[in-house]
């Protein structure tokens, strides 16, 4: 009996230990910085569930191998659906959601990466680079849609920055490479429409008549020169030739860029001088294109039939009671995970079936009564929540934004 109760002490100290690391993993909320200690502490609750199991068996002169077999799987399955019994609990709810889901939107096309064709429409993604890249639009005096893409130049593997041009039928006509933040021998920003290199001192006027060159800009020296006056003027006076003031990156000058009869020049100043860059001016029948860009808070008045018609949402993951119409408060105050928003879009008497994305920190769904429409005589602009649909009478196609992503929507030729 002596020599059998070191064996059951042993058993009672890892039994004991299994227990507290079994909480220790239960209150933990690691993230992938502590990657290594979650490892450990799981290690550590299976050995210790070994050795207890082997010990407390030799103790008890029984078969090991039978019943180590029947109970450590019980055991260990038992402690994996208390540990993540909530993302059980989830996938069960998000499986019960999409049985319940009307056949009807399981045939709803996913606005994603991908080209779509529905309805004699053609849904093309912007951008189309699997790589993230700051995206910008813009239009010229010629109507032509400017689309900008600026990637992370941290980003190894990111191609370089680029502009598209597509005509007012929505085809791609025009491309410009900028190579930018090469090995730092260029540095390219959009300033009052024009892409200026402050590395090389040149200038492209692409944005605004669609010439890919870049020009030198000319230094004013001497007597030509801007003066703290001559500065000032130009900030105060009349800035419509003040194109930007950059401050020079370790050093005490400033960079002065005007326009003169179509030509940028550049002149130094020790002087410090802030100018607030003008965003890029667009057409005036393009008056409601930056609200769709940059929506703004104010509330506009939603038609009956909107273009925009919100059928379902659908949480993946969620706690909640899992399918339910869009529109009802408990489905969009959930603070975790995403899913997908389901909606119909009416253009020219024709209806499309979309779904898209759904992301916590894009869609304000904690505001679903956020429906937004704006009309003038060119233009129409509708917004529910942070689905946006953009029509110009000038164009052929419409513009969709999803939070996510930029669509443009034309017909199929």
């Amino acid at each position: 009996m002596k020599k059998k109760l070191p064996h059951l002490f042993f058993a009672f100290l890892t039994g004991v230990i299994f227990l507290l690391v079994y909480f220790l993993i239960l209150s933990g909320d690691y993230g992938t910085v502590f990657i290594k200690k979650e490892i450990l502490l799981y290690t550590l609750y299976v050995l210790s569930f070994l050795i207890g199991v082997f010990s407390y068996y030799y103790y008890q002169k029984n078969s090991v191998t039978k019943r180590f077999i029947r109970i450590f799987p019980i055991c260990m399955l038992v402690f994996s659906l208390v540990k993540h019994s909530s993302v059980v609990y989830s996938y069960y709810k998000y499986l019960i959601s999409y049985i319940e889901m009307p056949k009807e939107l399981r045939g709803y096309d996913l606005l994603d990466d991908k080209e779509v064709r529905q309805a004699g429409k053609i849904i093309m993604p912007i951008p189309q680079n699997d790589i993230y890249a700051y995206t910008d639009l813009f239009f010229d005096p010629n109507d032509n849609l400017l689309v900008y893409y600026k990637y992370d130049e941290k980003e190894a593997n990111a191609p370089v920055d680029c502009i598209l041009k597509y005509d007012k039928e929505g085809n791609l006509s025009d491309t410009l490479y900028l190579e930018n933040h090469q090995e730092e021998k260029r540095n390219i920003a959009l300033k009052e429409g024009y892409l200026i290199d402050f590395v090389e001192k040149s200038y492209s006027s692409f944005m605004i008549d669609g010439k890919k060159d870049f020009l030198p800009m000319k230094e004013l020296k001497g007597e030509a020169q801007l003066s703290e006056k001559d500065i000032k003027a130009y900030l105060f006076e009349d800035p419509t030739d003040l194109i930007t003031i950059i401050h020079i990156y370790g050093e005490e000058n400033q960079i002065v860029i005007i326009k003169k009869e179509n030509e940028l020049y550049y002149s130094y100043t020790k002087g410090f001088f802030s100018s607030k860059d003008i965003d890029f001016s667009f057409p005036a029948h393009f008056y409601l294109f930056t609200t769709f860009k940059n929506p703004t808070p104010e509330i506009g008045e939603a038609p009956k039939e909107r273009h925009i018609e919100p059928v379902y949402y659908l949480k993946k993951q969620t706690y909640n009671s899992g399918l339910q119409l869009l529109g009802e408060r408990e489905s969009f105050e959930e603070e975790k995970y995403r899913g997908d928003v389901y909606f119909k879009l009416l253009l020219n008497e024709q209806q499309l079936h979309l779904k898209t994305f759904y992301y916590q920190n894009l869609f304000p769904f904690g505001h679903t009564d956020d429906i937004r429409y704006y009309q003038n005589q060119n233009e129409t602009l509708e917004i529910y929540n942070d689905i946006r649909l953009y029509t110009n009478r000038h164009l052929s196609y419409a513009l969709l934004g999803t939070g996510y992503k930029y669509y443009l929507i034309k017909n199929k030729s």
